[in-house]
């Protein structure tokens, strides 16, 4: 508008005591108008930007989720019969790219099974050989109430495959992005490992966050998702000693490091050299009460956790699978169940990203995630089943604003699907009396 007054000037010959007049008649306007008719004064001060720093995120219930759309309803057990193969091994993965190395890595493997679940990116024809490849059209035909709930386009369409592989006769899930490539891919026994023959460790308990990157040497390293004002504190990654819970036999949930361009969030990459690679060190595990946000692209989901799988989808896929660690890892306290780190088995040649728009995709982390932390470590349920108390737990997030609503329907849809295709949901371990 300053520069359309300025030609305008220029036509009707205002002098520039007039023009500048005219500015700050605008300005004033303008203030008064987005101070909703207040004085202009007032408008110019905001909570926002008042003072000499800004405002911390805090988990506090704002708004009520309308519990009356958890309604039930029945599907058709008829429609969940077909003769598709079933495995016990499941790769799953989504992608908008031509085939990758990594899914023909993954297709060659003769103990597993892999399905792709394509996108309305996804260049077709989408050619895998030995690998389900949902479709566009495949998608819809499934009986899955969860397919209404996924938007195009986004990165939640991998819990389709999720389903499908439960659906299918999965024991454990090898969740996967398809630039995650296998650095062992002749071993086909061990190229992705299920069973860990070292000894596994774990920091003492009474930490409420761990960084296990520094036990394999990559010192001033953090995980994507790890809450930034906890990156300095030596308490959570130089412990002062390390347990050796082997025998607890407890450990369902698997995540690989990745070496080369590992999971790192965009204020890493965009300060620090790469690329990384990992020692060869034994695993690392958490125990009850203790987090460490694991991700969506090398991990495995043994049967006991196949319910923590689902991918929220009103949040950005850089924030979804970090939310869905965090949630997951809460509730295995619950039927005594714990995460793993272990040495890379893939390394990451990272699709095209742009680091700045990474960052911005990534804000709700760098903001949220230390309340989030600190409410997930004081949250209780009464609840007697794990499925009614993950559902009270996404009710309880959307209502201090995590995530949206259609998260919650999700979860409703997913526990309902998990259960039409014959899951059983592990007993809980911990229940209030």
């Amino acid at each position: 508008i300053f520069f359309r007054l300025v030609k305008m000037s220029a036509k009707v010959e205002l002098s520039m005591k007039q023009l500048m007049g005219m500015v700050i008649g605008l300005i004033f306007i303008t203030m008064f108008l987005s101070s909703g008719g207040s004085s202009p004064t007032h408008a110019v001060v905001s909570k926002t930007i008042s003072g000499t720093t800004g405002m911390l995120f805090k988990m506090k219930k704002f708004r009520e989720f309308p519990m009356q759309e958890l309604r039930k309803s029945n599907t058709d057990p008829n429609l969940w019969l077909d003769d598709a193969r079933r495995c016990k091994q499941w790769a799953v993965s989504t992608t908008i790219w031509e085939p990758s190395k990594t899914l023909q890595q993954m297709a060659r493997l003769k103990s597993w099974c892999i399905v792709v679940v394509l996108d309305k990116k996804t260049p077709v024809p989408f050619l895998v050989n030995n690998a389900v490849v949902l479709g566009v059209e495949d998608q819809k035909r499934l009986p899955y109430r969860i397919v209404r709930r996924l938007p195009w386009n986004h990165f939640g369409r991998k819990n389709i495959g999720f389903l499908y592989a439960v659906h299918h006769g999965a024991e454990v899930v090898y969740d996967l992005d398809d630039d995650n490539e296998l650095l062992y891919p002749d071993d086909q026994q061990n190229s992705v490992p299920l069973t860990m023959r070292s000894k596994v460790l774990s920091p003492p308990p009474g930490l409420d966050l761990f960084n296990p990157y520094p036990m394999f040497g990559n010192e001033g390293g953090w995980p994507r998702g790890f809450p930034l004002d906890q990156i300095l504190n030596k308490t959570t990654y130089a412990p002062t000693h390390v347990e050796d819970v082997t025998a607890k036999n407890n450990f369902y949930v698997h995540q690989s490091l990745a070496d080369h361009d590992p999971d790192y969030d965009a204020i890493y990459r965009l300060t620090r050299p790469l690329p990384v690679t990992f020692a060869r060190n034994d695993p690392v595990s958490l125990p009850p009460g203790t987090f460490c946000p694991y991700n969506a692209q090398a991990t495995l989901h043994f049967k006991p956790a196949f319910w923590g799988m689902l991918l929220p989808i009103t949040i950005h896929g850089r924030v979804s699978d970090i939310w869905r660690s965090y949630i997951t890892q809460r509730l295995l306290w619950d039927i005594g169940g714990r995460i793993v780190f272990r040495k890379p088995w893939v390394v990451q040649i990272r699709n095209a990203h742009n680091y700045l728009a990474d960052f911005d995709s990534e804000y709700d982390l760098y903001t949220k995630a230390t309340g989030l932390v600190q409410y997930l470590k004081e949250w209780d349920s009464e609840e007697r089943s794990l499925k009614r108390r993950l559902l009270q737990l996404c009710v309880d997030l959307y209502e201090r604003g995590i995530f949206e609503k259609e998260d919650v329907l999700l979860m409703n849809d997913w526990l309902h699907d998990l259960s039409q295709a014959g899951y059983e949901f592990p007993l809980l371990t911990t229940i209030r009396q």
